[in-house]
């Protein structure tokens, strides 16, 4: 069965913007710790290569969730 721990993050800033994403620094509420996360946008029109090779990807540093859930305030 899946772990269903909810991590929660707050995004600090903005650190890079692209065709189809957004790269921002945010910190995690549970630990304290720094990371990236890239919010990617989805386009009917074109493939997602990037999520599509995230997924193969086996390095310490990239860390690969297939759905996330985000929720403004």
């Amino acid at each position: 069965m899946a772990d269903d721990k909810t991590i929660s993050y707050m995004a600090e800033r903005v650190v890079g913007t692209g065709s189809f994403g957004i790269v921002f620094q945010a910190k995690c509420l549970e630990t304290g710790e720094t990371v990236a996360i890239k919010k990617v946008l989805q386009d009917k029109r074109y493939k997602n290569r990037e999520l599509q090779l995230m997924r193969v990807m086996d390095h310490p540093n990239v860390f690969f969730e297939a759905l996330f859930l985000f929720h403004y305030k």
